[in-house]
């Protein structure tokens, strides 16, 4: 089945073309049965734009001229008389042109929506690319933070990345999703952030300190 569904696919063309061919015929059919007092000119039209809108504008024309042949065969098939044996003639002229008319504005119509889908689809590679960068540039943002950290508290070296690695394995054990993952991440990265705002005679007294801080001397 899916060799054969495969198989459509590749030859939808063909098959469209062949399609709109036997549904011509079957309306000139229809149109000859039905007689002259019965006009089927506007039936035409949907062939004619299956066959313009998915193969190309080319075999639209070819489409266009049988179908204005085909009603000319019908129409002088029913028998009627004209009184200019132009007039049939003239008759199909028009009504190919109508049908040429159709086939050009289909083309147009198919050319300006398929520049549109172009279009779209450029712009939402251009987003989804700016919307990747603009991730990166936070990511490494926020790792930068965590590295100043580090360089500002040389004892604590590494301790934010073993924290964040802790804190991620548990939040996988929670059953947390991946994009909630990433913001456990940087929240992790960034728990000790406020340590950019302590002084550094605060943050780092313990290394001038003889003994331990004991009793009233906290306050």
């Amino acid at each position: 089945i899916v060799q054969m569904l495969a198989s459509l696919v590749k030859h939808r063309n063909s098959l469209l073309v062949f399609a709109g061919v036997l549904l011509i015929g079957t309306i000139g059919i229809i149109d000859f049965l039905t007689g002259h007092d019965i006009s089927f000119s506007v039936f035409y039209v949907l062939p004619i734009s299956l066959i313009t809108w998915h193969p190309s504008r080319n075999v639209g024309f070819v489409a266009s001229i049988a179908s204005a042949l085909v009603w000319l065969g019908a129409d002088l098939g029913t028998g009627v008389t004209y009184t200019n044996t132009i007039i049939p003639i003239w008759n199909a002229f028009i009504r190919l042109s109508f049908f040429v008319i159709i086939t050009l504005l289909l083309t147009s119509l198919h050319h300006a929506n398929t520049e549109l889908e172009s279009r779209i689809q450029q712009r939402t590679m251009e987003l989804k690319k700016s919307n990747f960068d603009l991730q990166q540039a936070y990511k490494e943002t926020i790792e930068g933070w965590s590295r100043a950290l580090e360089l500002r508290d040389k004892e604590t070296e590494g301790h934010s990345q073993r924290v964040t690695e802790m804190t991620v394995r548990l939040a996988k054990v929670a059953g947390m999703s991946n994009d909630e993952l990433i913001y456990v991440r940087y929240g992790a990265l960034l728990h000790d952030i406020g340590k950019m705002g302590i002084q550094d005679d605060i943050l780092l007294q313990k290394r001038r300190m003889p003994r331990p801080v004991v009793g009233d001397e906290f306050v």
